[in-house]
């Protein structure tokens, strides 16, 4: 007998980064929720990570956090693994989710870490089949379109809630 997927857990997740190439930028945020689609969120994961270098302007520009923000942060080393125990028997979810898990892989490889081999469903992928005449599939504009009430963009903790109303509607 197959599990009823509304009762599910899943963990939508975000990250913001110092740039767009893993193999060369950092992780500055990292958070995530657990939740099932039939009663929504039910715990919360979000953690400031220190990059160990400054954050260039135009990171900055884009997500708002600061290098004073992330000084007393702790390191990826700290956060990684914390991460991956929230995640730990969910079904994990991000949008456009090859960004963060190409950022989460090839940190976590170098620190030692393994992602869980568990498929990443991608919101924005869902919403391209779901919803093709949609003009646009960044997460804002599916936010806007689908009437779901959204706090901030480009912070982790926010994009991830974001992601998980998005999935859940889709």
């Amino acid at each position: 007998m197959s599990p009823n997927i509304s009762t599910l857990d899943f963990v939508a997740f975000d990250t913001e980064t110092t740039g767009l190439r893993p193999h060369s930028e950092f992780l500055v945020e990292l958070a995530a929720v657990r939740f099932n689609l039939a009663s929504g969120p039910k715990e919360y994961f979000q953690s400031l990570v220190n990059p160990g270098a400054a954050i260039p302007p135009q990171a900055t520009a884009v997500h708002g956090i600061t290098d004073a923000m992330v000084s007393d942060a702790p390191s990826l080393e700290r956060v990684l693994p914390a991460f991956l125990q929230f995640i730990a028997g969910a079904v994990p979810v991000a949008h456009n989710a090859a960004f963060d898990i190409g950022f989460l892989a090839l940190h976590g490889l170098r620190l030692g870490l393994s992602l869980p081999e568990t498929p990443v469903l991608d919101s924005c992928m869902f919403s391209r089949r779901i919803f093709p005449d949609q003009p646009s599939h960044k997460l804002q504009s599916l936010v806007e379109a689908f009437g779901i009430e959204a706090s901030a963009f480009h912070r982790a903790l926010a994009d991830a809630k974001s992601c998980m109303e998005v999935f859940r509607a889709s």
